[in-house]
């Protein structure tokens, strides 16, 4: 069970290719902050997404793996900081990108 949230821990913006077009959906409503599994998956907003944490904050969690795994996703180190964090959105693109054959940049 989640706890209450406490601290606002980062912000996420929108990403575009060179020409201006977003990559992806808008926030559907920026008037409150959220976890990132809200960001992700409750509302269900594609594309890609700039995400910036407070550093200080962010140093504190650990990308932990388990078992055999040699990679884990974010979407684990976001399911700890979501316990007691939020983020807020914004409808602003911060970041210029274009997918590569072999990488994003």
């Amino acid at each position: 069970m989640f706890l209450k949230y406490h601290l606002h821990i980062g912000f996420v913006f929108l990403k575009a290719y060179p020409d201006g077009k977003i990559m992806g959906e808008k926030f559907k409503n920026t008037e409150y902050n959220r976890t990132m599994f809200e960001v992700s998956f409750k509302e269900c907003i594609d594309g890609e997404k700039c995400i910036v944490f407070i550093s200080s904050v962010r140093k504190e969690y650990e990308h932990r793996l388990e078992g055999d795994e040699k990679f884990v996703t974010e979407a684990r180190l976001y399911h700890e900081m979501d316990k007691t964090n939020t983020v807020f959105v914004f409808n602003e693109v911060v970041q210029l990108c274009e997918y590569q054959e072999d990488r994003i940049f």
